[in-house]
């Protein structure tokens, strides 16, 4: 067998024939010391160390020490993970034959595996120099030159590798990952592309031309060549796992999860997989499991304070800001420039209602990440609460220009805008928000109670239907268009929509409170009164209802009732004058005349603009007979309003029944005018 067959063979990578073939020529020339090496490359090739180590060990046994011998048996320390003894071993095998490329080569492979990549680069280059068309050299430089960020100069390495050989898939795959780093990812996609159509079967350009697409943003052809990648190899991990983010970047939580569960699986020492998987919990909102992931992901990397930072955020929005805190000064003393600790503790003294300390928590977040938007955001929210309105508007402002897109900083702004009755303002950030975040219930709902400020009922019950779609289990979505039906005397649609809420909440008075009072306007006084007891029961102490329900009692004729309800209502708000006005009303149809005049006589202390009560007041004088005071409250109420047509007419009734018939003229002149004017 001819040397240099068996030796193309080999630079074929067909290592059985070439095994073959060497053994061939040993046997014909026992004392051929290359064809010897060259099977115990071949060995390697193969991964059948244990067989290359016999060969290995024998030929030392019967020829003594030579530069091939410290080839072999560095590769085969190097195979078994013993880098620094591969090197020790090469460096042998240099001092006998410093011409040899193959020992450098080895070297420069130790080398990079503990990333000395420098020293790799040198040895790398002591080859090109020996063996200039050694494309593994140039493709091993390159890596090297990538571990470095010199990336044009790896650029440079792996095209003259594809130079040489251009079927040669690492080389195409390794510059794909360079473009990678340098954000080319055309360029990346372009060479992956390459290295899949030499070898359909490689498993790594499928997995990284994935990565590319995923930075993309193309994130269906990402999840396309990942299962490609899986297809080849069930067991890849990465591809299970980058797939599973994918999946999450298109809010396909549960395909993530059981793509980081299989991830998990195969390698359960996989930090990334429990920690995004606890990501994807965390967007479910499913808290206790994204914890139990992140507390894995820390068994395996404890000081890992990404997951950390995670740990504490889920914690805090499950509620327990004990442990949120714990695990941020935990991460504080791993980073003490962790802005999201910051953050986190920030919002805990917010939730505890310690706004001027979650200020400085913030503002130190801000110090470390100065485009921390949640940071602008969530200060912005403390300074709202302190009622520092502009610094409020200032922050959320700013973290607009930080990230345009963050629907609930405008959702926030528009808030502000509404609490200062910057009501179009705040129309335009609730729609931009909502532009950003079609779903986004909060920012209808919002819109539609600055629509009910503006008057604009139609637009108001079309955003609150919206938010009730998007969520219907939001009681106050219910409540807020129950109201603007009522406003608008579309009472049935009202107390479908009162009902609605009190079946979420059978324990909200309010609901019971306004729905008794449509049923009043429908003139249905029991249903009214069965609804401000059911609202009582609730709260005894909900003292408008009491004077709702005695309002109702003395529609109903039940007089002394509502006396008695009256009574409960100023001993809870003595200074309720409907509560006076209501129980006067009583006390007249009881023909107690006296003490209803008490009573409109403090309401009138309590409320003198009402120019109606003065009407009411000079009525029960009128009863009284005690005229002059009749006319007196009668000239009141029309000093205050002129326009009350029922002040003038009962004026002009007294004056009538008292002869003075050109005063009651006058006054019935009056009242035909303002008619006249209507």
């Amino acid at each position: 067998m001819d040397f240099k067959i068996a030796e193309q063979l080999y630079n074929d990578s067909k290592y059985e024939d070439a095994l073959s073939a060497f053994e061939k020529i040993s046997l014909q020339e026992e004392n051929n010391i290359e064809a010897w090496a060259y099977k115990a490359f071949c060995l390697l090739k193969l991964k059948k160390l244990e067989q290359a180590e016999e060969l290995i060990d024998s030929f030392e046994q019967k020829n003594g020490v030579h530069y091939l011998y410290y080839t072999a048996k560095g590769w085969l320390l190097s195979d078994k993970g013993d880098f620094l003894e591969s090197i020790f071993v090469l460096n042998k095998g240099i001092e006998l034959n410093d011409n040899y490329f193959r020992l450098y080569h080895l070297r420069g492979f130790n080398h990079q595996d503990l990333n000395d990549h420098e020293k790799a680069i040198n040895d790398y280059s002591k080859v090109i120099e020996l063996n200039p068309d050694y494309i593994y050299a140039w493709n091993n430089r390159g890596s090297s030159l990538d571990n470095l960020k010199m990336y044009e100069e790896a650029i440079k390495d792996f095209t003259r590798a594809i130079e040489i050989d251009t079927n040669y898939v690492d080389a195409w795959n390794n510059r794909g990952y360079t473009y990678y780093n340098l954000k080319k990812f055309e360029e990346a996609i372009r060479d992956y592309t390459r290295a899949i159509e030499i070898d359909p079967n490689y498993v790594y350009a499928w997995n990284n031309r994935g990565n590319s697409y995923f930075y993309l943003k193309m994130y269906k052809e990402a999840i396309r060549d990942y299962t490609r990648a899986i297809e080849i190899n069930p067991n890849d991990v990465d591809a299970w796992h980058n797939r599973g983010s994918s999946y999450v970047s298109l809010k396909m939580y549960q395909e993530a999860i059981q793509d980081y569960s299989r991830a998990i699986e195969i390698d359960p020492n996989y930090v990334n997989a429990w920690h995004n998987r606890g990501n994807s919990y965390y967007d479910l909102k499913r808290y206790e499991e994204a914890i139990n992931n992140f507390n894995k992901a820390l068994e395996i990397d404890p000081n890992n304070d990404v997951v950390l930072n995670k740990l504490g955020n889920a914690f805090f929005n499950s509620n327990n800001y004990d442990k949120a805190l714990e695990v941020c000064i935990k991460v504080l003393k791993i980073n003490p420039k962790s802005a999201n600790a910051f953050n986190v503790i920030g919002c805990v003294n917010c939730k505890i209602e310690k706004y001027d300390i979650s200020i400085d928590n913030f503002t130190k977040a801000l110090e470390i990440e100065s485009n921390y938007a949640n940071a602008w955001n969530n200060r912005g929210k403390a300074y709202i609460e302190l009622e520092k309105y502009e610094e409020a508007l200032n922050d959320y402002t700013i973290a607009i220009e930080i990230d345009p897109n963050y629907a609930q900083a405008y959702y926030n702004r528009g808030e502000t805008y509404r609490k200062l009755e910057k009501y179009e303002e705040a129309l335009k950030d609730y729609t931009i928000a909502i532009e950003i975040d079609p779903n986004y219930a909060n920012a209808y709902h919002s819109r539609g109670e600055t629509y009910t400020k503006l008057e604009k009922y139609k637009e108001a019950l079309e955003d609150y239907t919206i938010s009730i779609d998007t969520n219907p289990l939001i009681l106050i979505f219910w409540y807020s268009r129950a109201m603007t039906y009522k406003t608008l005397k579309k009472y049935e649609e009202a107390i479908n929509d009162f009902t609605k809420v009190i079946q979420i909440n059978s324990k909200f008075e309010m609901a019971y409170r306004h729905r008794g009072l449509v049923f009043i306007n429908l003139e249905k006084y029991q249903e009214g009164v069965s609804d401000f007891s059911k609202a009582i029961e609730i709260n005894p102490k909900y003292d408008v209802v009491w004077l709702n329900r005695g309002q109702a009692y003395n529609r109903l004729k039940r007089y002394e009732d509502a006396i008695s309800d009256f009574n409960i209502a100023i001993e809870l708000d003595y200074s309720d004058t409907d509560a006076w006005v209501g129980r006067s009303v009583s006390y007249l149809y009881l023909e107690r005349y006296e003490d209803g005049l008490r009573d409109m006589t403090f309401a009138l202390k309590l409320d003198p603009k009402n120019a109606g009560r003065w009407v009411s007041r000079g009525l029960i004088w009128l009863v009284l007979k005690k005229y002059e005071d009749a006319l007196s409250d009668y000239t009141t109420s029309i000093s205050l309003d002129p326009y009350n047509k029922l002040a003038w007419l009962s004026r002009g009734n007294l004056y009538f029944d008292l002869f003075n018939y050109q005063n009651a003229i006058d006054d019935y002149e009056k009242v035909i005018s303002l008619y006249e004017t209507m």
